[in-house]
């Protein structure tokens, strides 16, 4: 993010929960990364194709979990999503 700063550049990072949720660091980054202009959005809780793709209603609880994990975490509302 830092080279995206000194270029004044803003990103999308598309987040996986199941990779930053016991991760100090990552979860620290969705902070940083909103605090500097920059936007989050869903890519997937477990990243699990078999599981998200086996059903709409599986695939929206998957998403629904990574949005709540984001909301709960720093307050923001992702409002972009990315399929995995």
């Amino acid at each position: 993010m830092d080279i995206l700063d000194e270029y004044n550049v803003k990103a999308t990072f598309f987040v996986v929960g199941m990779y930053t949720s016991d991760d100090e660091f990552a979860r620290n980054s969705y902070v940083d990364a909103i605090k500097r202009g920059h936007t989050l959005g869903i890519h997937s809780f477990s990243h699990d194709r078999g599981v998200i793709y086996s059903s709409l209603y599986e695939f929206s609880k998957d998403c629904d979990k990574m949005y709540s994990y984001v909301y709960n975490l720093i307050g923001y509302k992702p409002f972009l999503w990315r399929f995995p």
